[in-house]
């Protein structure tokens, strides 16, 4: 068991824990601020870079087995405006800083909207029918008097 006088300073030691990982985080290590609070597809977003960065590698889906690169060429304009050609996840890497961004739709899709209702009606659909067919005879007979399980 801990002391008490340790257990009064715990909030404290835990507010502190929480923020070390936010304090060493160095802020020439990133890329310094993104103009658009998240990026659209096929609408440009101004991205302030490091000082001297000359190039900008794009990737996007990171990680994955099918991600793709595009090298852009800033010639010192700060901030450089970029175009995202699709949604998803993007890595932006320049003068040896990254940032992962999210990239969103134009607007949404409809395909994903279509499945998204077909499933919801599947779904409630299906337990409308069973709930019918559950209930078409009338409530089940039980004696509530003589029931083996109380």
């Amino acid at each position: 068991m801990l002391p008490p006088r340790l257990l009064r300073l715990a909030p404290l030691l835990f507010a502190v824990l929480l923020t070390l990982p936010a304090l060493a985080q160095d802020a020439s290590a990133r890329l310094d601020s993104v103009a658009a609070a998240q990026p659209v597809a096929g609408r440009p977003f101004a991205l302030d870079l490091p000082a001297g960065a000359d190039t900008v590698v794009v990737i996007y889906r990171p990680g994955s087995a099918i991600a793709e690169a595009d090298t852009l060429f800033t010639e010192g304009a700060s901030p450089f405006s970029w175009t995202p050609r699709q949604a998803g996840a993007v890595r932006v890497v320049s003068g040896g800083t990254a940032r992962t961004l999210s990239v969103r739709f134009d607007e949404p899709p409809l395909l994903g909207i279509a499945i998204m209702l077909l499933a919801g009606l599947i779904l409630f659909g299906g337990a409308a029918y069973a709930a019918k067919k559950l209930l078409a005879d009338g409530p089940p007979d039980i004696e509530l008097e003589r029931r083996p399980d109380t």
